[in-house]
């Protein structure tokens, strides 16, 4: 089963959230974003941890696939 974290919970986000739950192999694991609201509200829609900083989500335990959903410029 493949760990999935969630860099970016908004429009984009979201997205990638369900097509990865949509998957048999895969299950969110992390859900990241700036807004603590967000982040929480995206990870319980998915039974996942909420982060507020992307090191701290990385670092989640497992984690196989990062999906990073924020714009461009601010990709590492």
């Amino acid at each position: 089963m493949l760990q999935v974290c969630i860099i970016g919970a908004g429009d984009r986000g979201t997205a990638h959230a369900g097509a990865w739950a949509a998957r048999d192999d895969a299950t969110v694991v992390a859900v990241c974003d700036v807004d603590p609201g967000r982040a929480e509200q995206l990870a319980c829609a998915h039974e996942a941890r909420a982060y507020t900083e992307w090191t701290d989500a990385l670092d989640h335990a497992g984690v196989d696939v990062v999906s990073v959903c924020v714009p461009s410029h601010l990709h590492a």
